[in-house]
């Protein structure tokens, strides 16, 4: 049902919003077709260039925007499964009825994506980003077991750190559920992961 593609922008200051600047990768939603386009940031004009971090950051930043596809892939798959005339997520062009039916499709066959995107996106005066809500609370230990497999060296404070690159915002409410001691000591190890680990992927 989902077509995915991935691409790299060495233009990514001039074709992205100022607000993913200091994104590594970026996930566009499959608005206008059912195509999940995976862009990677490899602007040198940006500190947020992936190609600049080490290993192990590039390979979370991978997983984390795979989990993204895999949110949206679901979506698209409830789309089908209500029977409904469309192929992409764009539901503001939809009619209510369509947009109900679409909804009862996903609880019945995802209700996590549901459940998160009822909280935090349909159902709330002031949304927030729902896949990373999801994300941060049920999908960190797929990150881990990725780096786990990938770089058995990591210490399991490594891999619970790392497993919060893009995730220890403010508005997420598992990073807010942390005490502040856990939350300094996972800045503290992923500055040490970027500052002093290797980059032979460049």
């Amino acid at each position: 049902m989902a077509d995915l593609r991935f691409s790299e922008d060495d233009n990514f200051k001039n074709t992205e919003p100022t607000t993913y600047h200091g994104a590594l990768a970026i996930t566009k939603p499959p608005l206008s077709s059912n195509l999940i386009d995976i862009k990677f940031n490899t602007d040198t004009n940006l500190e947020s260039n992936i190609l600049s971090k080490p290993d192990v950051v590039q390979a979370v930043a991978i997983v984390h925007e795979m989990l993204h596809a895999e949110m949206y892939r679901k979506m698209l798959d409830a789309v089908k499964a209500a029977e409904i005339n469309h192929e992409n997520l764009n539901w503001t062009t939809w009619t209510y009825p369509e947009f109900v039916e679409f909804v009862e499709s996903l609880e019945n066959k995802y209700f996590g994506v549901f459940d998160f995107y009822s909280r935090f996106e349909w159902d709330t005066t002031t949304p927030s980003d729902a896949q990373h809500q999801l994300m941060a609370n049920r999908y960190r230990n797929v990150i881990k077991e990725v780096l786990d497999d990938n770089f058995p060296s990591l210490s399991e404070g490594q891999k619970e750190a790392l497993s919060w690159i893009g995730l220890d915002r403010a508005d997420i409410v598992a990073w807010q559920l942390l005490t502040q001691e856990e939350r300094d000591n996972i800045n503290v190890i992923q500055r040490h992961i970027l500052n002093g680990f290797s980059n032979e992927c460049n």
